[in-house]
């Protein structure tokens, strides 16, 4: 007897008869970033799924005993497979379930769910990015001003420049201060105070209203 390939029907199929069981969940914590945690700023929060779906979170400040790290209810839970977008906004609107949709501050990239363990911590490298500035000659510090949403940070960090770094090279600012939806300015000086550990003197170039690129690479930052 010869076995004709071209003629089998033979696979492999789910079967309507058996309970495969739902997908595997995990309940969700969200590492925030300092600034998300001053309690007159961000207050509501809202995730979206791949297929669309949203819901709302109010960021209660007063009952989070680490205000770094925000568990959402455990009513709303990640599948595995699927993937997640946020954005955080400065207020939920009054008497409704809705963010203020004029007042998102940052948001984070599209976001795939780990349920390995029933528990997806989403930190802040997940959805940030460290920075890589060049440096100029004559500069010894940095100044970083952001905007997010309606709300100016003037000065969010000061960064001193090593005295080893050689005029023209670059260096990378070991903090993750850089997320999808600010605007960043950078303004270097040719002084740097020890004692208030800040930016001093006279401003030697500047590059401003920059829209940040979030991938697994540092964004650069280079002066003409």
């Amino acid at each position: 007897m010869v076995f004709d390939q071209s003629q089998s029907r033979f696979g492999i199929a789910s079967r309507s008869d058996i309970d495969y069981g739902p997908l595997p969940q995990a309940r969700i914590v969200i590492e925030l970033p300092w600034f998300l945690t001053l309690p007159y700023l961000a207050t509501c929060l809202k995730i979206t799924d791949q297929l669309g779906r949203s819901q709302v979170f109010s960021i209660d400040y007063d009952d989070n005993d680490n205000p770094l790290f925000l568990q959402l209810s455990d009513s709303y839970l990640s599948q595995e497979s699927f993937t997640y977008s946020i954005d955080f906004y400065y207020n939920l609107l009054n008497n409704t379930g809705n963010c203020t949709d004029g007042l998102r501050l940052i948001y984070t990239p599209s976001l795939k769910a780990n349920v390995t363990t029933g528990l997806w911590n989403i930190n802040l490298f997940d959805y940030s990015t460290l920075l890589r500035l060049q440096i100029p000659i004559g500069v010894e510090c940095f100044v970083i001003l952001a905007l997010f949403g309606q709300t100016i940070f003037y000065e969010i960090l000061s960064i001193m420049v090593p005295k080893a770094v050689v005029k023209g090279e670059y260096i990378i600012v070991p903090l993750f201060v850089i997320y999808l939806g600010g605007k960043y300015t950078f303004v270097a000086f040719d002084n740097f105070d020890d004692n208030s550990g800040n930016c001093t003197g006279n401003v030697i170039t500047s590059n401003s209203s920059l829209y940040p690129i979030i991938t697994d690479d540092l964004w650069t930052i280079h002066f003409n």
